[in-house]
């Protein structure tokens, strides 16, 4: 019993991590595309250097403008 539930612990430990660092990779390509927007780029350059969708260039700018 004792090994089931340290194995439980593992996987949530691992799917957390996991978690996380997905979550922290989207936080930080919205921080550039908003840093990109607020310094002038055009979205065709976002796109280009990014990938950005359309869905996460008009986030950062609706952030940019303080609209949402």
């Amino acid at each position: 019993m004792c090994q089931a539930i340290e194995d439980i612990y593992k996987d949530g430990k691992k799917a957390g991590i996991k978690t996380g660092i997905k979550t922290g990779i989207k936080e930080g390509r919205t921080s550039l595309i908003t840093q990109m927007l607020q310094n002038g780029l055009p979205v065709s350059e976002i796109r280009k250097y990014t990938d950005a969708t359309d869905e996460e260039i008009s986030n950062a700018e609706q952030a940019v403008h303080g609209t949402k």
